[in-house]
Parts: structure tokens; C-alpha cells; sequence
């Protein structure tokens, strides 16, 4: 397999869900800014999902090496549905493949197409590690629709793990109330909905991309989101605000506002809230390849 630079003319032909576990995205620091190092982390049991849409005008393959020792495995991927494009002529499927159990190490998956020989068409590092590092926080999402060039279904949850964490001193407090003044100018109150708001810190001491960011606004955008077994939504229009941490340092720290859902009880399964009204025939999903 040719490990060079990926070759972008066939990637009209290959569509990456950005709901996918990893990050596909390398173009997040410029070469006059301070070198520096980001590599995704994952615990052993967490569920690494990558999803992708490929034409039937080429042969894709889907592989994943083991840094350490240097072997490269061929996956055979799911095949979840098929698609067409009237517009461009086109028809393929969608495929998924999901890590889960990997031995404590660092990998890279990677996506090829197959011509005389392999090129590589897209890739992703990132380590495993046997237990949960210090600062890191893992958000489980999936979503009521098909929607965001990905394919949901309520038995298949989405893992993505981040430095962050929720700081006691920045949560504020609000309510939803409804009353009126009498003819003594006393306020009566009706009714009254109190609610809290936390702020999610995403960055520990050093600071993630922007790629980061843009996936945590992708995650917030789907209708179910666990943060280490608690159930959030963004707050109304909430995302990631940005605070730069030196000029030329490419890596930012991210603050979004959410709101807990303190009626959700997670018992080790998916309950409550998580029986949404799944609609297998409304599919938003278009894929422009």
C-alpha cells in the first residue's frame, strides 16, 4: 500500500460522516505556527465509529495498522444502505465499521482505493489506552433521524472522548415563570420552571484543534447526547466559543453552554428519553458524490 499524501481526485467518490468517531481533518495548523502535537484517545471499551459513502465507480478498502508492530489488517465493513445520486449519475452504499475492545496502543485507520495499487484516500490516528486518563470525558450521541451524512438507529451508539470538564463556578441558574400584579401591585406567580446551565470546557491544559470544536457542534446537534452517563443539550443556539491561548499556538480552548437533563436516570441501558420517535423512513441524508 502506497502510505504517501492522500490523493484528492477520487474524493468525490468517498464521503466521510462527520459524526464519525475520528478525525479525518489535517489541515488544522499552518506551517508559520508553533509545531505541535494532537492525537486522539480512546479507552478500551469505548465505541469507535467511523461511517463513509463510496460510489461503485471504484473498489474501497478499509484497513487498520497497529503503530507498534507495524501490522496492517484488511476490516470488512457494514454495509448499512444503498444510495443514488440522480444529479450526478452516481449509486454506492454506506458503509460503517466500529472498534471496540483494542488492545491498549496507537493506531491509524485508514481508507484506500484500489488501483494498480493502493492509495490511500483518507486516515486517522489515534491511541487506545487500557483505563480512563485524567481530564478526558466521553460523549455517547446518536440522533432520532437519518440525518447529517450519517445513518442512525437506536442500537448503535457513537463514542467520542475530549479533554473537558464542567466547572462548579460557572453554572448559572434561570427559570421559566409566568404571573401577574394584582390591583395592590402584589406579583402573583402562576407558574415556574427552574433550570440550570453548565459550561462544558473543552481543552485541559494544552488546548485541542479547531476540528474539535466543529465536531462537538455537529454532536450537539443531534438529539441525544451523554456526557459520562448524564444526558445534555446545548442551551437554545449555544457553540463552542473560542479562547486563544497564544497567537501563534494552534490549539484553542472551547467553552459551551448546556443544560442537564435531570429527569434522565441511565441503570446501565439507554431509557427514558432514549425511546425518541426513530423514523427509519425519514432519511435527510443526501450524498452529493
Amino acid at each position: 500500500m502506497e502510505q504517501g499524501k492522500i490523493i484528492y481526485p477520487f474524493a468525490p467518490d468517498l464521503q466521510i460522516s462527520p459524526l464519525s468517531s475520528l478525525n479525518f481533518e489535517h489541515d488544522w495548523r499552518r506551517d508559520f505556527q508553533t509545531p505541535c502535537h494532537y492525537e486522539q484517545k480512546f479507552v478500551r471499551w469505548d465505541r469507535i465509529r467511523v461511517q463513509y459513502a463510496a460510489t461503485d465507480r471504484y473498489s474501497f478498502k478499509a484497513c487498520i495498522t497497529d503503530n507498534d508492530t507495524g501490522q496492517t489488517s484488511v476490516l470488512n465493513p457494514t454495509e448499512l444502505k444503498a444510495f443514488e445520486n440522480s444529479e450526478q449519475g452516481t449509486q454506492g452504499k454506506v458503509y460503517e465499521v466500529m472498534f471496540n475492545e483494542l488492545a491498549p496502543g496507537s493506531y491509524t485507520f485508514g481508507i484506500y482505493i484500489a488501483l494498480t495499487s493502493d492509495r490511500l484516500m483518507a486516515r486517522s490516528s489515534f491511541r487506545v489506552v487500557p483505563v480512563r486518563e485524567e481530564g478526558t470525558v466521553r460523549i455517547t450521541y446518536n440522533h432520532r433521524r437519518d440525518e447529517f451524512d450519517t445513518v442512525f438507529s437506536p442500537e448503535r451508539m457513537f463514542d467520542f472522548r475530549v479533554e473537558g470538564c464542567f466547572l462548579p463556578s460557572e453554572s448559572s441558574f434561570a427559570v421559566d415563570s409566568e404571573g401577574f400584579r394584582d390591583q395592590s401591585d402584589r406579583y402573583k406567580q402562576l407558574s415556574a420552571l427552574p433550570y440550570r446551565k453548565d459550561i462544558f470546557s473543552v481543552g485541559g491544559g494544552f488546548g485541542v484543534p479547531n476540528w474539535v470544536a466543529d465536531k462537538l457542534n455537529y454532536i450537539f446537534s443531534t438529539s441525544f447526547v451523554l456526557i459520562d452517563e448524564m444526558k445534555y443539550s446545548r442551551s437554545e443556539s449555544a457553540v463552542p466559543e473560542m479562547t486563544s491561548i497564544h497567537g501563534d499556538y494552534p490549539m484553542y480552548l472551547y467553552k459551551i453552554e448546556l443544560e442537564k437533563d435531570r429527569h434522565f436516570q441511565y441503570e446501565g441501558r439507554y431509557g427514558g428519553d432514549f425511546n425518541f420517535d426513530y423514523n427509519q423512513d425519514y432519511n435527510t441524508v443526501r450524498y452529493d458524490i
